[in-house]
């Protein structure tokens, strides 16, 4: 049973952050559309940037045959490759996804709500974009060292 001494008007009445936040839930479910083919867009670029990035990555390249490459010298340059193709893949995904959160999300359109889901955004893409960064050195290290094996492999003297 609540009494008029447990009554505390401070903690019942909203703050400014709370009223604004209100204002932004109601003002989003007219951007909807908005939001998602921006959120669309950048998908693409991103998928497109990562389509040409993997690209280019395969002009890197050493010996152009690794079959005069002796024994697992053949196999690691190959390995190497795939391994720096999906660096690069996850990094650029991990980027996309970072910038532009998960496609389909919905935000239920009250403040609270909207306060909760953008603060878990933020700390998401704080955790993200250092990865997508350690991905894309990852990536591209080893397909420098996949050029670096093929160059100075051993070669199987005729």
């Amino acid at each position: 049973m609540t009494t008029t001494d447990d009554f505390d008007p401070a903690r019942s009445r909203p703050t400014a952050a709370d009223r604004r936040w209100e204002v932004l839930a109601e003002e989003m479910q007219f951007n909807q559309l908005g939001i998602a083919r921006r959120q669309a867009e950048g998908w693409r670029n991103g998928l497109a940037a990562c389509a040409t990035l993997l690209a280019t990555a395969t002009l890197v390249k050493g010996r152009p045959d690794f079959d005069k490459l002796v024994g697992v010298w053949r196999v690691v340059p190959v390995v190497l490759i795939l391994l720096a193709f999906g660096c690069l893949a996850a990094a650029f995904l991990v980027a996309i996804r970072a910038a532009h959160g998960r496609p389909g999300t919905y935000v239920l359109a009250d403040g609270a709500s909207l306060r909760e889901w953008t603060e878990m955004e933020v700390k998401r893409i704080a955790r993200l974009i250092p990865w997508a960064a350690w991905l894309s050195l990852a990536g591209l290290t080893l397909v420098l060292v996949a050029a670096v094996v093929t160059w100075t492999g051993p070669v199987i003297r005729p």
